[in-house]
């Protein structure tokens, strides 16, 4: 993997690669939130017209950079740059991000996919909700368990994946109806004081998660595509907990291909 500081050194002033530097250690800090003082706008700002010009720098004096590192070492020195300011250009979007994200996601997906290994299986390890598709089909359980309310969000990472690449895109949803869930940092983490575990409560009885209990089944995974029959009940409504163990009601081939529990 490219190291981030060799790729701010490289063909940079000092001066350009302090902004650089700063924007990359606090490349998750927001521009609207008024508690970040890790970078002012005027900095961000610099910070992308550095990245512009050396992503220009790349793409003018390409032939002789991929002589001097490699073809391979120079695409991805082209996608980590191009990622940095799309990073840039979602939290300087003054925006509710999420969306800009899920986009910028799907890019370098695309971009992973088609330039740099072409014709060849890709493995994407995500928060499912940025995998899925059809967002807007899910039904929520708002506290009342016979009140649901329809979740509206953007379009995930997922939605622009299935468009572009169809069937060949396959999503599986991760889940559990036993067990804790939470945040685990090492003992000396700076976080280790918001650590927290949380029992999973017992799913409904009509739920994926209350059946795949019932097998006994150490690890199960279901298939979502292999059942045609209309009538099956895995290709009707059902409630299911993939979501931050959230009850959700909705059509989940519409969603995912697969289930792993």
């Amino acid at each position: 993997m490219i190291e981030i500081r060799d790729l701010i050194n490289y063909k940079t002033s000092s001066m350009d690669s302090m902004y650089l530097d700063s924007l990359i250690t606090n490349r998750y800090a927001r521009l609207s939130d008024p508690r970040n003082k890790a970078l002012s706008y005027k900095r961000r700002k610099k910070s992308e017209k550095i990245l512009d010009s050396i992503i220009s720098m790349f793409k003018t004096k390409q032939e002789m950079l991929k002589q001097e590192l490699g073809p391979h070492t120079f695409l991805l020195y082209v996608f980590t740059l191009e990622r940095l300011l799309m990073d840039t250009d979602a939290d300087m979007s003054g925006e509710f991000w999420n969306p800009i994200r899920d986009q910028n996601m799907a890019q370098r997906v695309g971009w992973l996919f088609e330039k740099l290994y072409p014709n060849q299986k890709i493995i994407l390890w995500s928060a499912s909700a940025h995998n899925a598709r059809n967002m807007h089909l899910i039904q929520r359980n708002a506290d009342n368990p016979y009140q649901y309310y329809n979740l509206n969000p953007y379009y995930q990472m997922g939605d622009y994946l299935h468009a572009r690449y169809g069937e060949a895109y396959y999503s599986i949803f991760f889940t559990s109806g036993s067990g804790k869930y939470g945040l685990v940092f090492p003992d000396n983490h700076q976080c280790k004081k918001y650590e927290e575990l949380i029992e999973i409560e017992k799913p409904k009885e009509s739920s994926f998660e209350y059946l795949a209990l019932k097998t006994n089944e150490n690890k199960l995974f279901k298939n979502l595509r292999m059942f045609k029959d209309s009538s099956y009940w895995l290709n009707k409504k059902f409630i299911a907990y993939p979501f931050g163990h959230f009850e959700d009601f909705a059509p989940w081939k519409e969603i995912s291909d697969g289930f792993f529990s």
